[in-house]
């Protein structure tokens, strides 16, 4: 059987590509239970998130586990979902992720192409 577990948004790759969408406000609420520093971390690396438009995973939820993740957009531009690869940290090379992130967003925009004519039909 599988053993399946929630992790928090602020440590996961796609957690943090959605909450780098959200309002201040609201990210705010949603980390308000961490520590100051664990607050502060969350903060910069959700910054990066938003920079970059994609958020990194570097063992923050395994040891020897990497994780690249971009969000995925409602038709009313609300954040509703994600696209995550992961792998071995061993193999994650930095000078890769330009590669990987367009490959990404490409999934990502036929994915909301896809739900778009979900919504308004063909």
């Amino acid at each position: 059987f599988l053993d399946l577990k929630a992790l928090p948004a602020h440590l996961t790759s796609v957690g943090k590509a959605i909450l780098a969408l959200l309002d201040e406000k609201r990210v705010s609420w949603i980390l308000s239970h961490l520590s100051e520093a664990e607050r502060s971390r969350a903060n910069r690396e959700l910054a990066a998130a938003q920079h970059n438009g994609y958020g990194i995973n570097n063992q923050r939820t395994e040891t020897g586990l990497t994780a690249l993740g971009v969000a995925v957009r409602a038709p009313d531009g609300q954040p509703i979902a994600g696209v995550s690869p992961s792998m071995p940290s061993m193999r994650f090379a930095k000078d890769r992720v330009d590669g990987w992130v367009r490959k990404l967003s490409a999934a990502r925009a036929a994915i909301e192409r896809e739900l778009a004519q979900h919504v308004t039909g063909p």
